[in-house]
């Protein structure tokens, strides 16, 4: 059976999701919530990672660990539900954006840089990263930071 891995970078608003199968990048994206901070939508966030994981029946998840610099009690605390949630249903693997970088030789001192490298070995990615580059306000920066979770993974497993 393939091995397929879920690659997951958390936000209290946006979460990027990458799912790789084999080494292939077979889905990618950001998916966004904006209502204010509730259980509702901290469940809502909860269920959507259930159903990503039985949809594309998940092997294993791949989760970017929270900087502390920039994290939240929030944020901290869906981390911790995410990992309760994925632990009871497949293996889990913790990366913080450091590692990831490691992992994959990645020459990295700062964000662009690190989504050009990406978008490099993922050339489906280039117009993605040209409009990120030019956006005020990053969004699909989270799911550039999956798809390096997912694919470093993928490189240890």
């Amino acid at each position: 059976m393939a091995a397929t891995i879920l690659g997951i970078s958390l936000g209290t608003k946006l979460i990027g999701v990458a799912v790789m199968r084999d080494g292939e990048l077979i889905e990618h994206r950001v998916r966004t919530f904006k209502k204010r901070w509730s259980k509702d939508k901290e469940k809502t966030i909860l269920t959507y990672i259930e159903k990503l994981i039985e949809y594309y029946s998940v092997s294993h998840v791949a989760l970017k660990t929270p900087d502390p610099l920039k994290s939240s009690k929030r944020l901290d605390q869906l981390n911790e539900n995410v990992k309760e949630i994925v632990q009871k249903k497949t293996e889990l693997h913790n990366y913080s954006l450091p590692t990831v970088k490691l992992g994959l030789a990645i020459k990295s001192h700062n964000k662009n840089s690190f989504m050009e490298q990406i978008a490099e070995r993922y050339p489906e990615l280039r117009k993605i990263y040209l409009k990120e580059i030019n956006n005020r306000h990053s969004y699909y920066e989270r799911m550039f930071e999956a798809i390096g979770v997912a694919r470093c993974s993928d490189a240890t497993s």
